[in-house]
C-alpha cells in the first residue's frame, strides 16, 4: 500500500478505456488515489478533469521528451543515401512517414496525396517506415494506384540512424487522426530541423504554427496535404526547420522534462 501514488495517463487510457465500464471504474479509482497525475497533453488534462473533477490541482504537464543532442540536424549523408539506394532520387521531393500502420494513423491519406502529386508530374518519393495491422492493405492500395516506383515500404528503422535518414529527406508527414501530446517521431523530426507536416488535431497546433514551425492540414484532407507538399519550395524551409528545433529544445527536451519529474517526487516525499 502506498500513499504517494503518481500516475501517468496515456491517450488510450482516457480517450478509449473510459468508454469501457470496468476499465472506467478502475481508472476513476486510480485518479482518485493518485497524488499527482502527469500527462503530455492539455487536451488530455481536460479529459481527465471530465472523468474526475477533483483532479484539477493534481494534473501536471510533463512531456515525454527526446534526446535533443542525438536528434539534431546532420549534414547530408551520402552514406545513408547509398545504404537506402536513393542516389538516383536527388531531384525528387522526398517524404518520410514514421507512424504505425493502424487505421488511427491514416497513412492512406498520405498515399492518396502522393498519387495526386504524381498525377501533376511532380517527382516524388515517399518512404513509409513502420508496420501494423494495415500494412498489407496499404501495400495493396499503393499497387492498385501504380505507385510502386514512388512509395517504398521500409519496415523498421534504427533510432541511431534516424537523424542521418532525416538528413536526406525533404519533409516529414504525420497523418494521425488523433494524438495526445506531440508524437515522438514528430518531435524527433522537428528537433533535426526537418520541415514537419502534421494533421491538425489534439495538441498539434500548440507545437506547430502553420508556415512558421511546420505545416498543418485537417484530418483526412488529401487536397490540403497535397497543396502543402506541392508548394514547399515557396517557403524558407531552413528557417522553418530552425524555428521548429527551438520549440523542441524549449518544451520537449528529455533531460529538462525529467528534472520536472524529479522535483515532483521530491515534493511528495518531503
Amino acid at each position: 500500500k502506498t500513499n504517494n501514488l503518481v500516475c501517468t495517463a496515456w491517450g488510450d487510457d482516457i480517450k478509449t478505456n473510459t468508454k469501457n465500464i470496468l476499465k472506467n471504474f478502475f481508472i476513476k479509482k486510480l485518479l482518485k488515489k493518485a497524488k499527482i497525475i502527469t500527462t503530455d497533453s492539455y487536451e488530455m488534462k481536460n479529459l481527465i478533469f471530465n472523468v474526475d473533477t477533483n483532479t484539477k490541482n493534481k494534473v501536471q504537464i510533463i512531456n515525454f521528451g527526446i534526446d535533443t543532442a542525438h536528434f539534431s540536424k546532420k549534414q547530408y549523408s551520402s552514406k545513408m543515401e547509398m545504404k537506402l539506394k536513393l542516389q538516383y532520387f536527388r531531384n525528387h521531393l522526398k517524404i518520410i512517414s514514421l507512424r504505425n500502420h493502424d487505421k488511427t494513423y491514416d497513412i492512406k491519406t498520405l498515399i492518396l496525396s502522393v498519387k495526386k502529386l504524381v498525377d501533376t508530374n511532380i517527382k516524388v518519393l515517399c518512404l513509409i517506415y513502420g508496420s501494423g495491422s494495415e500494412t498489407n492493405n496499404l501495400k495493396k492500395i499503393t499497387k492498385d494506384l501504380n505507385l510502386q516506383k514512388n512509395i517504398f515500404f521500409m519496415g523498421r528503422y534504427q533510432q541511431d540512424e534516424l537523424p542521418y535518414i532525416f538528413s536526406i529527406i525533404d519533409c516529414y508527414v504525420s497523418t494521425s487522426l488523433s494524438d495526445a501530446g506531440i508524437s515522438a517521431s514528430t518531435a524527433e523530426a522537428m528537433s533535426c530541423e526537418l520541415p514537419s507536416i502534421s494533421s491538425n488535431n489534439s495538441d498539434n497546433n500548440l507545437w506547430i504554427e502553420h508556415g512558421k514551425t511546420g505545416f498543418l492540414f485537417e484530418n483526412k484532407n488529401v487536397d490540403q496535404l497535397t497543396d502543402i507538399l506541392s508548394n514547399l519550395k515557396d517557403f524558407n524551409l531552413s528557417k522553418i526547420g530552425s524555428e521548429s528545433r527551438k520549440i523542441i529544445l524549449k518544451r520537449n527536451d528529455y533531460y529538462n522534462e525529467m528534472e520536472k519529474v524529479k522535483s515532483i517526487y521530491q515534493d511528495i516525499i518531503k
